[in-house]
């Protein structure tokens, strides 16, 4: 089996860097499908709740789903455990936007409470500091190396106004990825109108120089209550094979993995240690999602160190390192 160059296992647990590439809209609830939270890792999301209606509410319902990905805590798997969750009404006003340190990392030591907003954030219209209660809810999970998604929602059914993005920063060399929040009309993403993934074409780079995973949300019609939805991930090309190799050879040797709530799986946990003796540059293939009650949303990370294509990297100011990522999409 072929052993992929790693980064530090606090950068394997969230890194890589792109816009996604998925519209920016408005809605009743914003998903935001992947936040993590480890001693190197937060997650910064920006809310904003463009609602200026008459019924506009003076509070947003913010659920985080969340787990310990901590591989020695439990003899589960990380990808196969439950997750939990919390979930607090918190203070807004119209055409509020906060940003959020989940992790409460780089909030202000200076401003006393800063819980987990952001930006010199006057907390005058919206006076999220005068309520006491933090936004930073990594954080209040307490649980470290954490794995989630959050919802939050406007808890007005005239309104469709929550949206924003999110940056998963791994602050120990400034290595970062970021997206949209998915955006729906319901209450609590209680409907299926997610867009989601059942299946794409993925290209992989050669495993022993280039990490290449994919950071897994199951999705079904209930977000917010239910939590737990479960989805099996595969690689499979013409029918038997796993992947074609760069000479357009099909090579078979596929092994499946389940993801249940959120998960991270790395594409060399999908391909046998036989098929990847064939497969040394890597090749084509198609990520296929089996979830019948609503695919998933699939983000695809890549990252590498010291060389690429064989050819060495000058050493930066964080380190010879670089990162990619982006949505899968049908």
């Amino acid at each position: 089996m072929i052993k992929p160059n790693k980064l530090a296992t606090s950068i394997a647990i969230a890194i890589g860097v792109s816009a996604i590439s998925s519209g920016a809209a408005v809605a009743g609830a914003g998903l935001w499908p992947h936040v993590v939270n480890s001693p190197s890792v937060t997650t910064v999301v920006s809310v904003i709740n463009s609602d200026t209606s008459p019924t506009s509410p003076d509070t947003l319902h913010y659920i985080l789903w969340y787990k310990n990905i901590d591989p020695d805590t439990s003899a589960t798997p990380p990808n196969l455990r439950a997750c939990e969750e919390v979930n607090v009404f918190l203070p807004t006003s119209p055409n509020d936007i906060q940003s959020i340190d989940l992790g409460n990392v780089f909030t202000d030591p200076t401003e006393d409470p800063r819980l987990g907003v952001l930006f010199n954030d006057p907390s005058v219209n919206n006076d999220w500091a005068g309520s006491g209660r933090t936004f930073a809810l990594a954080q209040a999970a307490n649980t470290t190396p954490l794995r989630g998604y959050l919802v939050v929602d406007n808890s007005d059914t005239a309104g469709e106004n929550v949206s924003g993005d999110a940056l998963v920063l791994e602050y120990a060399t400034g290595a970062a990825w970021g997206y949209y929040a998915k955006t729906d009309s319901g209450d609590d993403f209680e409907d299926e109108g997610i867009s989601h993934l059942d299946s794409a074409q993925i290209s992989a780079k050669p495993f022993a120089q280039i990490d290449t995973s994919f950071m897994v949300t199951p999705v079904g019609p209930d977000m917010s209550l239910v939590g737990n939805y479960t989805a099996d991930i595969n690689l499979n090309v013409g029918g038997i094979s796993v992947m074609y190799d760069r000479d357009e050879n099909p090579v078979s040797g596929a092994n499946p993995a389940t993801v249940r709530c959120v998960g991270r799986v790395e594409a060399t946990d999908l391909v046998t240690g036989g098929a990847q003796s064939f497969l040394p540059d890597g090749g084509w293939s198609n990520l296929i999602v089996t979830n019948p009650l609503g695919g998933a949303v699939v983000y695809q990370l890549e990252y590498g160190i010291d060389n690429f294509n064989g050819q060495p990297l000058p050493a930066g100011a964080q380190g010879n390192y670089y990162n990619n990522a982006f949505e899968l999409a049908e």
